[in-house]
């Protein structure tokens, strides 16, 4: 279906929740089991956080991304099947996309990744964005559509080969977008944008895209993050005169060729990029071709396969265990019911003749705990009389022959990558109390299905406290609010004595600038980071 449904009514159409896949600032997203008509397939639903739907901005930004994603229907895009909202809780319904992250495969296996594979994906990439760019409204009038956010995190890789572009929460589209023009707003990840992002430029189209994808390309014929160990104010201002790593000092040896077209696509000025992405496009073919750099999507399946075949399948083996429990339980049908509940991050109820209230969903976990437990108890027993048989037969061949020392390998522990970003300057992550570090933490932290605590605290401010079950990669902000009572006072600050010493009028400036600007960014309420161009 490549349509968008609002106040959906027929009662044939159900989701059941398996996990969650991970969570943003603006939504969460959970693999589903979609029982519609009595097909079972595997989907994604993207649902607006609680605290959002009440806001009608956020609402309406949910919406204009899945009306925008659900028009395109290309093999290197996310294909959005439906949007269905609730009352009070919108979801999007997407197509379930086996494979990993861009980023996640250069962090785990990048040093694996050859130039040719990476010249592959780009490939794959530009086709999806030329796919977007060219994409017209229903009556032919030309979107001038613009992601905004192309990046390793919104480029997925699948195991059998595709590439998808992800992610089309803050494209711009048309020149009277509204979402896009507004003043001071920049939004994206700053380490690829383009000048003319950065600095608030009234008119941006597709090449700022080009752009994002030649950082990309950069990184991965050097080996290392373009921006690595600069802060986001020395970003700023190399962006602004036009200064960028040379390449060739971290690649010497990379093909000439295709230097040039990361040297193109990158280029400050936007005249002196590509025009299009299919320009792009040709020319990486053209050097592929030329450097016997040519990759085919067959190859980058056995990429997969080899350095992500594991995971695939303690994926499946998750899914699998997921869509055997509780298959009379977890569904949620589509109704007009008066009020069903507001967030999917509960268990799914299944909205029988009546709605299930928010209290309501307390009792159906404890009805579930306790048939789980009492299901339990039967396996438990089983299991119990088993082991009792094996230790007997164990005891009786010990007894006969002599016990050898058998060498065991312990396995390697499990771990996921988890990025904490925190504000204000100053605040501390903590997990189980032990400090992480300040403002910012990304590293690996033991796989574990227990719920552990992550609190963040800075003085002067409310602390944030949350439980999370150390499962998959994650990525999670927060920003942490003034205490009421430092708010209150700095409001009712009396005025300055009239006989204090006067300080002179580029000091005063001076310090009423840095509060301001020192981070010069902010989370915005969809918690994409917007930085403030004035503080540059």
């Amino acid at each position: 279906m490549n349509g968008v449904a609002f106040d959906q009514t027929d009662p044939r159409r159900a989701f059941r929740q398996l996990f969650e896949l991970g969570r943003g600032g603006m939504a969460k997203v959970y693999l589903a089991e979609s029982l519609a008509s009595g097909i079972r397939k595997l989907v994604v639903l993207k649902v607006l956080n609680p605290e959002l739907s009440a806001n009608t901005e956020m609402r309406a930004l949910f919406r204009r991304e899945a009306e925008l994603a659900a028009q395109m229907n290309h093999p290197n895009v996310v294909q959005v099947m439906e949007v269905v909202e609730y009352h009070d809780c919108p979801f999007i319904v997407m197509e379930y996309l086996d494979g990993a992250p861009l980023s996640t495969i250069i962090r785990r296996a990048g040093h694996h990744l050859s130039l040719g594979l990476e010249l592959q994906i780009a490939c794959q990439v530009l086709r999806g964005l030329h796919h977007f760019h060219e994409l017209r409204d229903l009556d032919g009038t030309p979107l001038n559509g613009v992601h905004r956010d192309v990046s390793p995190q919104n480029i997925m890789v699948l195991h059998d080969g595709p590439v998808k572009v992800l992610d089309f929460g803050i494209a711009k589209i048309s020149t009277t977008d509204v979402q896009a023009t507004r003043s001071g707003i920049i939004k994206g990840r700053i380490q690829y944008m383009p000048p003319e992002q950065i600095l608030g430029a009234a008119s941006i189209d597709r090449r700022a895209d080009i752009f994002a994808l030649g950082v990309i390309l950069w990184e991965a014929v050097a080996g290392r993050r373009m921006w690595e160990g600069k802060s986001d104010v020395e970003l700023f201002r190399a962006l602004a005169t036009g200064t960028l790593p040379d390449l060739r000092e971290f690649a010497p040896t990379a093909p000439e060729s295709v230097v040039r077209i990361v040297q193109r696509a990158t280029a400050i000025d936007p005249e002196h990029r590509f025009a299009n992405a299919l320009e792009m496009l040709a020319a990486i073919e053209a050097a592929s071709a030329k450097e016997g750099l040519l990759a085919h999507p067959h190859e980058l399946a056995a990429f997969m396969a080899t350095h992500f075949g594991q995971a695939r399948e303690e994926e499946q083996i998750q899914i699998k265990a997921a869509l055997r429990s509780e298959p009379d339980s977890g569904a949620i049908e589509i109704t007009r019911s008066r009020r069903i509940a507001s967030t999917l991050s509960a268990d799914f109820p299944r909205v029988t003749a009546e709605p299930v209230e928010l209290q309501d969903l307390h009792e159906v976990q404890e009805s579930r705990t306790f048939r789980v437990r009492r299901r339990g108890f039967a396996v438990a027993a089983g299991v119990a009389l088993l082991a009792a048989i094996v230790l007997v037969a164990s005891w009786a061949m010990r007894r006969s022959s002599p016990a050898a020392p058998v060498a065991t390998e312990s396995p390697q522990p499990k771990t996921v990558m988890v990025e904490v970003q925190a504000q204000p300057l100053g605040a501390q992550i903590f997990l189980e109390g032990k400090l992480l570090g300040e403002n910012h933490f990304s590293g690996a932290l033991p796989l574990t299905n227990r719920k552990v605590s992550l609190e963040v605290r800075a003085t002067g401010h409310t602390s944030e406290h949350k439980e999370i079950a150390l499962t998959r990669d994650m990525s999670l902000q927060f920003v942490l609010a003034p205490e009421p009572a430092i708010v209150a006072a700095s409001a009712s600050a009396p005025a300055p004595d009239s006989n204090a010493r006067v300080v002179p009028p580029v000091v005063r400036a001076t310090k009423k600038r840095l509060p301001q600007c020192n981070p010069p960014f902010v989370f915005a309420a969809d918690g994409v980071k917007t930085y403030k161009p004035e503080c540059f």
